[in-house]
C-alpha cells in the first residue's frame, strides 16, 4: 500500500495497531462481540495516516440440562447468567494481516485477533475461543 506521509513528506511503509473500543459477553445468549479501531500509521515517524472500524461476533453452545451434583433433582434450573463469567473482561487484540490473491488484483486485511475464556462454575469447564475484528486496507478512511 503506498502511504504518502504528511510529515516525512515521502512515500512510507505502514504499520496497524488495534485500540479495542468495546468488548461485550452474554451469558444468556451465548455470545460474545467486540470493536476495535485499526489505525496505520507511518512506519517512520508513527503519524496516523489511515483509520478503520472493524467488528466481530462469535457465539458459543454451553447448557446443562441437569444438575452434575444430583442428577435426580427435577427442580434444578441452569442460570447461564449466574454461572458462566468470561476470565478476562478486557482482553488484548494481537494484530493480524493477511492477503488474498496474488500480484496486482491482491486483497490486503488488517485487523486484530481477540482470543477469549469463559469458565463455566457448573462444570468447570473452560470454554474457549477468538474473534478476529478486520477490515480491507482499501476501505481505511485516510486521516490527512
Amino acid at each position: 500500500m503506498g502511504n504518502r506521509c504528511p510529515d516525512c513528506n515521502h512515500f512510507v511503509s505502514v504499520e496497524c495497531e488495534a485500540e479495542l473500543n468495546e468488548f461485550e459477553f452474554d451469558p444468556e445468549g451465548q455470545t460474545v462481540k467486540a470493536s476495535v479501531r485499526l489505525t496505520l500509521l507511518c512506519a517512520e515517524c508513527g503519524t496516523e495516516l489511515a483509520e478503520a472500524e472493524a467488528e466481530a461476533e462469535d457465539t458459543f453452545d454451553h447448557f446443562h440440562e441437569e444438575n452434575p451434583e444430583n442428577p435426580e433433582d427435577e427442580e434444578w434450573e441452569w442460570d447461564a447468567e449466574e454461572n458462566l463469567e468470561l476470565e478476562d473482561d478486557c482482553p488484548e487484540p494481537e494484530m493480524e494481516d493477511r492477503s488474498v490473491g496474488k500480484g496486482r488484483y491482491a486483497k490486503h486485511f488488517w485487523g486484530a485477533k481477540i482470543e477469549y475464556s469463559i469458565h463455566c462454575k457448573t462444570c468447570d469447564e473452560t470454554i474457549e475461543g477468538e474473534l478476529l475484528c478486520e477490515e480491507q486496507a482499501s476501505y481505511f478512511d485516510q486521516l490527512y
